[in-house]
């Protein structure tokens, strides 16, 4: 059986494939080698030739992750195949203490704790070479089924509130930072750089009000508003961006948004909005 290598966003790619594995067939067992530990390494198909023997007969996907963790995938017995993957490494990379360096997963039993490993990782990516790739539909959904799941105790909160609370969702960080300082004391304000933190911190604190940028990292700032809007009938999104293109505003409207702010944002348009939102019971 030949090995397949994933060298080019791995993580996402074995995210992917376990789910896949988990509608169609038993996902079989994986090995996370942290050879990311280590001060030399192995090219992929260096190692691939290396695991050749161990891994006979048997169907293999190796995944390289780009903090230098390799993940083993294979279908059969773990125990006797995984000794001898082991002992292949060790031998290949001079390995004089492996304690630590090697995981075993059951791909059935621990498919969501894999999967979350991958986006810690993905996530650790993203902060150290300061981009960050697409937010996949699968994380989207991922995200929603982990995180909503705590927003029903987080809107209690809003009940007893004596002054709404506001997130600005915003990735570039001088203007996080400015806002931040005009805002002050005056309001709770939370701030999030990308779509996976604004999910984080909306399903945690359920703001009473969210100015969301357009153009976003990882997703579309309409995307955060459909996803808010349709978990929460009480939210009050306002869009903010310095486009105007038809498109942005149909979008909007579709998503049921309560308003369009212009960039640059100011504490008197952040406080025009927030003056809309304690007037909306008197109307």
């Amino acid at each position: 059986m030949a090995i397949v290598i994933f060298e080019t966003d791995a993580e996402r790619a074995l995210i992917s494939a376990l789910e896949e594995a988990r509608q169609k067939t038993a996902p079989g067992v994986i090995l996370q080698c942290k050879l990311g530990k280590l001060q030399n390494g192995m090219a992929p198909s260096d190692l691939a030739s290396a695991l050749q023997g161990d891994l006979a007969g048997k169907d293999c996907s190796l995944f390289f992750c780009a903090d230098g963790d390799v993940f083993i995938w294979w279908n059969g017995q773990a125990s006797e195949t995984i000794g001898q993957i082991e002992k292949t490494l060790r031998n290949a990379l001079k390995i004089e203490d492996p304690i630590g360096l090697f995981r075993q997963y059951d791909g059935a039993i621990q498919r969501k704790v894999l999967q979350q490993v991958c986006r810690e990782k993905i996530q650790i990516r993203i902060e150290k070479e300061g981009t960050a790739a697409p937010l996949t539909e699968e994380e989207k959904q991922a995200l929603s089924k982990q995180q909503w799941e705590t927003f029903a105790h987080a809107r209690k909160k809003r009940n007893g509130r004596t002054k709404p609370e506001i997130m600005i969702v915003e990735d570039v960080e001088i203007t996080r930072k400015l806002l931040r300082a005009i805002i002050g004391n005056q309001y709770v304000c939370h701030m999030a750089a990308d779509g996976a933190e604004a999910v984080k911190l909306y399903t945690e604190n359920a703001p009473d009000i969210v100015f969301l940028d357009v153009e976003l990292p990882d997703c579309s700032g309409h995307d955060l508003a459909s996803l808010f809007g349709k978990n929460d009938p009480d939210a009050y999104l306002i869009m903010a961006t310095a486009n105007h293109y038809e498109s942005d505003i149909n979008a909007a409207k579709e998503n049921k948004v309560k308003g369009y702010a212009v960039k640059p944002l100011t504490l008197e348009k952040i406080k025009k909005f927030l003056d809309n939102y304690a007037a909306r019971g008197s109307h």
